[in-house]
């Protein structure tokens, strides 16, 4: 029993997401793939984060006029 508690933990471990991103906080995530992770954040504003570039940019869907 003991054995399958630790792989409990270890699969949490390294599937937990990060509570902020680059400041933003995070509240769900939405997308990610290897190069890219796109969330959403408390206020329901939307943000791209490229990895290789290590930069986070908001989503702007639409604009406003």
């Amino acid at each position: 029993m003991g054995r399958f508690a630790d792989m409990g933990k270890e699969w949490e471990q390294k599937n937990r997401r990060p509570h902020a991103l680059d400041g933003h906080q995070v509240k769900e995530v939405l997308w990610e793939t290897d190069k890219m992770i796109i969330f959403k954040d408390p206020e329901g504003n939307l943000w791209r984060r490229v990895h290789t570039w290590g930069m986070t940019w908001p989503i702007v869907i639409g604009g406003r006029r």
